[in-house]
């Protein structure tokens, strides 16, 4: 598995930055190709999102899990997806936290 790290800086207080990083619809928005369709009975959201690689395009759709923990400002997400033309399968988990002072990182 492949293990990617990024950190940036906001220039506001993790209390004013964390609702807006908890809130789905608002991340999705801020990922380029993600978009979300529905919440599902079970709390999973179902979305897709599109890669570009070059020529080739892929579009996966499936579901991602979000489990927070507010008082620490921290999410785990799990997410899963198919490739409708080419049948691949994609997995992937990010740990997103807010943290600092004056300035989010």
């Amino acid at each position: 598995m492949i293990d990617l790290k990024e950190k940036f800086s906001i220039p506001a207080p993790p209390d004013d930055v964390w609702p807006l990083m908890s809130d789905p619809a608002v991340v999705a928005a801020c990922i380029p190709g993600a978009g979300l369709n529905e919440l599902t009975a079970d709390g999973a959201h179902r979305g897709k999102v599109t890669f570009k690689f070059g020529p080739t395009v892929a579009v996966f759709r499936g579901e991602t899990r979000l489990t927070y923990d507010h008082a620490a400002r921290r999410c785990s997400i799990e997410a899963r997806g198919i490739d409708q033309k080419g049948a691949s399968r994609a997995r992937a988990r990010f740990d997103v936290e807010a943290r600092g002072t004056d300035t989010t990182e």
